[in-house]
């Protein structure tokens, strides 16, 4: 009998983010809590929107 549980469902899973890379940050807890917040509770987000902020003000 073949089960129906598991396996690929369209539109599942985690969205990608248009021209992206993936790389290792170490930071701080410190840091890591203030990217956070930041990013409304993404740190990626919040890593992201840290530097726009710094370029915009360059």
């Amino acid at each position: 009998m073949k089960s129906s549980h598991g396996g690929p469902r369209d539109g599942a899973g985690r969205k990608p983010i248009p021209a992206t890379l993936m790389k290792s940050v170490k930071l701080t807890p410190a840091q890591w809590e203030r990217a956070r917040l930041i990013g409304d509770g993404n740190s990626a987000e919040g890593i992201r929107r840290a530097l726009d902020a710094w370029q915009a003000n360059k």
